[in-house]
């Protein structure tokens, strides 16, 4: 499989990676320039002073996935190979669902979805009453002070 396979695979912009890499070299010629020393050379750098195995392989070639992660950690193009965690609000959760102690959300059981979409129809029942409704405005306006806005 081919490089740019393998890109289109992680959603990676290879000429935008390509861009980076002519950056990354003029910025690592500027710093070779200022601190006298070749920044590539330096030990933790990627690709300095790599092993290798009793088979020939490189210490990369045999690290363990966790090893790769933290490694990667190190990268400035971690960001582009691993996927940002979504925040919960960007999350999106199929079905019901309700908070655990934990402030977590599990999925809801079938009763209780039953038993919260009978609430709501209650309450939607109820309101659709013009006396109920505005005996409910009249609580809200002394609780709140105005209406609070409902919904998305």
């Amino acid at each position: 499989v081919g490089l740019k396979t393998w890109a289109a695979a992680a959603n990676i912009d290879l000429s935008a990676s390509l861009f980076d890499l002519e950056q990354d070299k003029k910025i690592r010629d500027q710093i070779a320039k200022i601190m006298g020393t070749d920044p590539s050379k330096a030990p933790g750098a990627p690709g300095a002073g790599q092993a290798t195995g009793e088979d020939g392989t490189s210490e990369e070639a045999a690290m363990s996935l966790d090893a790769f992660r933290r490694r990667i950690d190190s990268y400035p193009m971690k960001s582009a190979l691993r996927t940002p965690t979504p925040s919960i609000l960007d999350r999106e959760f199929g079905g019901d669902f309700k908070y655990n102690k934990a402030g977590k959300p599990v999925p809801a059981s079938a009763s209780e979805s039953k038993m919260a979409n009978d609430r709501i129809l209650k309450a939607v029942k109820a309101l659709s009453d013009p006396h109920r409704f505005a005996e409910v405005k009249k609580q809200l306006v002394a609780k709140h002070g105005k209406v609070p806005k409902v919904g998305w």
